[in-house]
Order: structure tokens, then sequence, then C-alpha cells
């Protein structure tokens, strides 16, 4: 080949090497040389043009000396190694090797300088170093005639083989013997890595100009204005700002302690708010007065029914208090509002009109109430402990007012006052229940309901025609609703026999339901909004297991629930607001008969004895004797378990009591010496009081208040309903009734 592809062949290897990782690489490799090392880059080995023996430059330990040249023919092996002199090496191509090294020679100073801590052995045998001096002046008498080929491989027999040396003239030493053949085919120029190298080099050089590109911006960039957290924070970071803070606090502390005025700016300021309650009384009768105008530190309101008024959110420091009202002398005060709830003194209001006087007592006791009200426009007054009520009216040019009187649980009466009048005006104040009772005065037996003064008289529920006189009329102890049982729907099963129907009605909007119709209904009590009762199934067998059915009805929701069926009941009551039931072992077998307590809702059904008790008898308020074959037992009412006792007791009469709405008293009636005897137990006390001794007193009984009731008198002159107040007075007749049922004992059919 010629000199001048030699020299394009050879240009890879004299590129300057910029990658500082490959330099530092490539020095490693030749500072170690190692028989596993990884395969080197390609370098051009010069050959004899005759022999085509190649004139191998081995790679070597970085040195300082120059690298020489020598060239083998290796055809002829018998022969000994011509030594071939300097004149005859081409010079171009020893240049190029020098440059190279020179080259490579730069790069490991630059490295050691870098790295002065790892210097790098070039020569680690001087006797390499001689041999390669040797070899160096040898090249020397290579001639310039003989044929350089380049990058063909050498056969590694041929190389090994050595010429034999002529013994007057020193041998010529091979490159082979001094580096591996394996140094000399070493790849060093790899395409891949170059690439990844430039492509490193570019991401880099772009990283580092988009950087400084964001440096530059960032130096133009106008400075960010303070935001105003950041500026409340430079103001209250300063010093002398917290020093003069820090004074003013303390100086309003002492002023505030010192000054009540500047106490209160100061506590306004912070948003401390206070409140202020008062109660304002007319002066005549010292009795609260409701809608009174009050006004207080820009606030104002009116009194309410007890005459009390209260403030809140008020500005702490003086303020000016104004009271009005019509008919009555205007007050007004200067006060303090301080800091807390300031409770002030009952104010009195003098009043300037006419003046009215009205005495208010109950209807059937006679005895004054308290707290009643009454209210004419916009005077209004309370009634004391003695029943007095004194209105004050602005009058002006009128000649009448209409007054409404009005207490708690007591009818509103309402009537004209003539304003000349001076005397006072008696009142006397009705329950405000109504009796519900049933007359037959139409020729049907109609339900009506009437206060107990016998006034407002209505009817309620007119009769059919078809009713039996066996009906039943069950009232409600504090709702305005009544229970009644009636063949009144005129309804017959397949026999012709007329069945009952269970009405519910209510008295305040006079309307009725039918709940349920049967051969025969027993109602046993209302519990709350509940009315328990026990009917028999319509065309149900006699030895149906399931014949009767105990059952209580929502009449506010409509809803019914089953609480027991048997073929029927041996007994059933309530007791302290609990069914209480004894089902008969008839058709069912004794392991099912039992005395079993529940809920009106049927929840909390517990068992009280697991034997088929024949009756209960409620002899006490508070005990259930309970009769067991010939066994007697006692409850305790409200516990679970009954106790045997020794022998029948002497009273086996049931007794029907009926508690009042607050359940302190309780009714109960007793026929003693061919009379009626009404009484109360009190729960309190556990005694039993005689309320009242009459001929012919009986059941139903009912209460229409916690003092006010109402009994039935039935004889032969008369059947009617008479009302009673239990903190004295006569009993008054109501009406003449229809002799109906009520709560009665129970009876099984």
């Amino acid at each position: 080949m010629s000199k001048k592809k030699n020299e394009e062949e050879r240009k890879p290897d004299l590129n300057e090497v910029d990658d500082q990782a490959a330099i530092e690489a490539r020095i490693k490799e030749m500072m170690e040389p190692e028989d596993s090392k990884p395969v080197a880059k390609p370098i051009a080995i010069a050959v004899h043009e005759d022999t085509g023996v190649p004139i191998t430059a081995p790679e070597l330990p970085v040195s300082k000396k120059p690298l020489a040249i020598q060239v083998v023919n290796h055809e002829d092996i018998s022969e000994e190694p011509e030594i071939i002199s300097e004149s005859e090496t081409d010079p171009e191509l020893i240049e190029a090797i020098e440059e190279a090294n020179k080259q490579l020679l730069g790069e490991a100073e630059t490295t050691e300088e870098e790295k002065p801590e790892e210097p790098v052995k070039v020569v680690e045998d001087p006797a390499e170093e001689n041999e390669l001096d040797e070899i160096v002046e040898d090249d020397e008498a290579v001639t310039e005639e003989e044929p350089v080929e380049l990058d063909k491989d050498v056969p590694e027999s041929e190389s090994a083989e050595q010429p034999e040396a002529d013994q007057k003239e020193k041998p010529l030493k091979h490159l082979d013997s001094i580096v591996p053949k394996s140094k000399v085919e070493e790849t060093i120029e790899d395409n891949k890595t170059d690439e990844a190298v430039e492509d490193i080099i570019v991401k880099e050089s772009d990283a580092l100009l988009a950087a400084e590109d964001e440096k530059l911006a960032a130096a133009f960039q106008p400075a960010p204005r303070p935001s105003f957290g950041q500026k409340i924070k430079r103001f209250f970071g300063k010093k002398a700002v917290r020093v003069i803070i820090v004074m003013l606090l303390l100086a309003g502390l002492v002023a505030g302690g010192v000054v009540p005025g500047a106490r209160y700016f100061v506590l306004n300021t912070a948003g401390v708010r206070s409140s202020a309650s008062l109660t304002v009384l007319d002066d005549s009768t010292q009795q609260p007065l409701r809608g009174v105008t009050v006004k207080l530190a820009g606030q104002n309101a009116q009194t309410d029914q007890d005459g009390k008024i209260a403030f809140s959110n008020l500005r702490l420091g003086q303020s000016e208090l104004v009271i009005e009202k019509r008919a009555f002398a205007e007050e007004s005060k200067i006060l303090t509002i301080g800091w807390g709830s300031n409770p002030l003194d009952d104010i009195s209001l003098k009043p300037t009109g006419s003046q009215y006087v009205f005495t208010v007592t109950d209807f059937l006791s006679g005895k004054p109430v308290a707290k009643v009200e009454a209210v004419s426009d916009e005077a209004t007054a309370l009634s004391n402990e003695k029943g007095e009520i004194r209105l004050t009216i602005d009058a002006e040019e009128d000649t009448e007012r209409e007054v409404i009187i009005s207490g708690q649980g007591y009818r509103q009466e309402r009537f004209k006052l003539d304003l000349n009048q001076k005397e006072a005006v008696p009142l006397g104040l009705v329950s405000a229940r109504k009796h519900a009772f049933i007359s037959k005065r139409s020729g049907r037996f109609d339900v009506y309901k009437v206060d107990v003064d016998g006034k407002n008289e209505e009817l309620v529920l007119p009769g059919s025609g078809s009713e039996r006189d066996d009906m039943v009329l069950v009232p409600h102890s504090t709702d305005e609703a009544v229970a009644l049982v009636s063949t009144k729907d005129n309804k017959r099963n397949k026999d012709g026999f007329l069945l009952s129907t269970l009405t519910v009605m209510n008295l305040a909007e006079k309307t009725s339901k039918s709940v349920t119709t049967s051969e025969r209904v027993q109602i046993i009590d209302w519990i709350g909004s509940r009315i328990v009762y026990v009917q028999v199934k319509d065309g149900a067998s006699g030895n149906s297991p399931d014949r009767h059915k105990l059952v209580s009805y929502d009449f506010k929701t409509q809803e019914f629930k089953d609480l027991a069926t048997s073929n029927y009941f041996n007994d059933v009551m309530i007791a302290a607001g609990k069914v209480y039931y004894a089902p008969s072992s008839t058709y069912v077998g004794a392991s099912v008969a039992g005395f079993f307590r529940i809920d009106a809702d049927g929840s909390n059904k517990q068992t009280i004895l697991a034997q088929e008790v024949w009756n209960a008898f409620r002899t006490t308020y508070e005990k259930l004797t309970l009769a067991v074959q010939q066994e007697w037992y006692e409850l305790k009412i409200g516990e679970t378990k009954a106790g045997k006792i020794s022998g029948e007791p002497p009273n086996q009469t049931s007794r029907i009591y009926m508690d009042s709405p607050d359940g302190m008293r309780s009714l109960w009636v007793d026929n003693r010496d061919g009379k009626g005897v009404l009484l109360a137990y009190d729960s309190s006390s556990k005694e039993d009081k005689i309320i009242r001794t009459q001929g012919g007193l009986k059941q139903p009984i009912r209460w229409l208040s916690n003092n006010v009731i109402v009994y039935r008198v039935n004889t032969e002159s008369e059947t009617a309903d008479y009302a009673l107040n239990l903190d004295g007075g006569e009993p008054k007749k109501i009406r003449d009734v229809t002799n109906t049922s009520g709560v009665d004992t129970w009876y099984f059919y």
C-alpha cells in the first residue's frame, strides 16, 4: 500500500481526545497490560513490501523516550534477522509514530498534573528500556526501498518462529517478545463510544446555556412587590414598633384600671360585650307587666308573660334605660353596664290610665286562681294570689272594650267591659277539657261533648239507631280522644248477629274513625296514645287456639300491634302503664300458658309465672294476687317474679284504678253500706283518701286535669255525670246521660 494510505489510516490515532475519562482509561490500559484486557482499538501496522512481514509498533507504557520501529522479515526464518539501517526507514512513518507518542505523552503528563497523588510509572523494568533503545538503533538500518503494508494480520505461527541468529552478529529482538501480540490488536477507535461522548457533551452544554439564560433573565426581572402580610411582618419586625406597642398596651391597662371610662373604651375596642336583664311590675299590684317596651344601649324589646326581659351583646359603659307602656308613666335612668350578666333591679311603672278590677276563681272549688291574664288591646295584667286583676286602660273616647281572660288549663273567657263600670267583675274559670257522654234524648244514642259547667255542648257522633245498650265509652286522660264500642255500623256475621265496632273520636276536630269490627270488643284502657283491647276474631271457631287476640292501636299513627293470641284469656289488666295477661291453656297446652307482662307497643315481654293463672286480682294499688289452681301467689307491681303466699286472700275483689295525668294520685270506687265511695290513692303518702260518698256513685270515672274529675251517679231518679274539684268545693252536675260502661274488670266468654 502507498504511504498516503498509511497516513490516512493513522489519523484517528492522531486526533485529540477530549473525553477525560477516555484518556484516563487509555493511559491505564497502557500502564497495566493484562492478558484478559478488553479488545483495544485497532492501530496501523507497517509491513515489508517484499515479504509482508509486519513492522509492529507495540502499545507500551508511557515513557518520555521516543519509541522506535523494528522491521522484521519473517519470510526467511532460517536466516538471522536483518538489521535495518536508519537510512532504509520511511522518514514520514517514523515522524508520524513519534508525533503520536508525543501526543500520548502530553496527555499522560496532564493526567499526572491533575492527579499528583497517583503518579504514572512509565518504565517498570530497566532491561526493557535498554532493549527498546537497541531496537531503535537497529531500525535506523532499514532501507527506504522496502515495501510497507498496513493492517495486514500476521499469522501467529509465523510471528512465533524466529530465524537462527548469526553468531558473529548481535540478534535482533522482535517487538512481540517485549509486548504481547494482543496489545497490538487492541482497538483504539469505537464509533459508538465517540457518539455517546459527543451526545453527553452536547446535553451538558445545552443545560449550561439554559442555566446561564435563566440567570440572565432573572437579573433583568423587576423585584416582586411585598404582600400585605409581608409588610405587616416587616412593620412589627422593627424593634421600635414593638416597644411602642408594648408601651401603649401598658398605658391602656393602667388607664383601664384607674379610669372606668377608659377601661370600658379599651374593652369595647377589644370586642368585649355584656348582657343585662330586669323585670317590669305594675306598681299598683306588684304583678308582672307583659308587653312593656324597654330600650337599652340602642336595643329595644318587650317583656314576656312574667314581665321579664333580657338583653345581650351590649357595649360596656354608661347607657340610658327607657321603659314605656301605654296608660303607665314612662321610666328612664342612666346606668352603667359592666362586664358580666348585669341583673338589674325590678322596675315598677305607675299607672296613669283608668283601672278595672276582676276577681277570678275556680268554677268548681271557688278558690282564687293566680297568674290569670287579662288582655284588652295593648293593656295586660295578671292576677295575684287572691285572684285579683287590675287592668289599666287608656280609655280615651271609648265606652267599652273587649277583655280576654285566660289561664293555664282553663277555658278562655271573652266579654265586653263597660268602661263606666267601677265595681269589680267576678269570673268563674272552667276547665278547658271537654267531657264526652252519650245521650238518647233524640231517640238514638248520640255522642256529645260539653264543658263541665254545661256550656258549649256539641254533637260529635250521631247515633245510627242500630246500637245496643251495652255500649262502652272510654275517654283519654290527657288528649281530646274517646274510644267507643258499639254496634252503630249495623254490621252482622253470617248468622245475622250484630258485630261490635271500635271507634276512636277526636273531640277537638269532631271526627271519628272505625278501628276494627268483631263479634266482641272489650277495651282494657289507654296507655299513651294507644288504646289496648281484646277482640274475638270474626268467623273463628270455638276451638281455635287464636280465637281471642290482644291488640293495641295508636290513634295518632294509626298503627296496630298484636300483643298476644289465645283461645281465650283468663285475665287481662293494665297497671302502672304495663299490660298484664294470662292466656288459657285450652287447645294450646299447658306449656304455652302462664302470666306475662308486655308494653303497649309489643316490646319488653316478660314471663311472671310459667304456670296457668286462672284469675288476677288487684287487691291494692301496688300488688296483684294470682290464683294458680289451689295455690296463691302475690306480685308486687313493677317486679318480674311472683312469690307464693300461704293461703287465699280475704278479699277477692279486683279494684280498677284510674291514674291522674301527673301520676301523683289514682281514683278507685268502693261500695260501702249501699253507697258508692270515691277514693283517691296518694302515691307519695301511700294512703287512700275518701273524696265523695254518694248513693249510686259508680264507674266510669275520669280525670279532666290533675285536680278535676268526673264520676257517674246511677239511681232510680237519675243517671248523670258530675264534676268535682279535689281541692275543694261541691260537685256540680254536668248532664243527664245514658248509663254506658267504661273501663271495667275483665270477663271472658
